[in-house]
């Protein structure tokens, strides 16, 4: 993905997730935050690329930097160079097993089992 591509997904995240907030930043300053954004994430999805992930995973991972709210005009008053650090994201490892020996030894006695052993 190109910066123009990144900057076409984060301003439609804006209007489509936060247009209230986008609205009052008004057109230019629209353009000018999301595309320094784009080219952090773009930044963030080379490192990633570097490291060995194929680009739509590096995409995957690096949208958490761009896919949040549009910075506030209070924000960019304070510090108009300075983009709002996103809100990191813990993973939920409630979804995800760990693998135990147990399991792995019920899962072989199910197999010789099926298998008529």
């Amino acid at each position: 993905m190109t910066p123009k591509e990144i900057q076409a997904q984060i301003l439609n995240h804006w209007w489509t997730q936060h247009r209230r907030q986008a609205s009052k930043l008004g057109p230019e300053q629209n353009q000018r935050q999301s595309m320094a954004l784009a080219r952090i994430t773009r930044s963030e999805m080379d490192s990633l690329i570097a490291i060995g992930l194929d680009e739509r995973t590096a995409w995957s991972e690096a949208s958490r930097l761009a896919l949040v709210p549009p910075p506030t005009s209070e924000d960019i008053a304070a510090d108009p160079d300075q983009m709002p650090t996103p809100e990191p994201t813990a993973p939920d490892f409630s979804k995800n097993r760990i693998f135990t020996a147990e399991m792995a030894e019920q899962a072989r006695a199910r197999l010789k089992r099926m298998l008529g052993q």
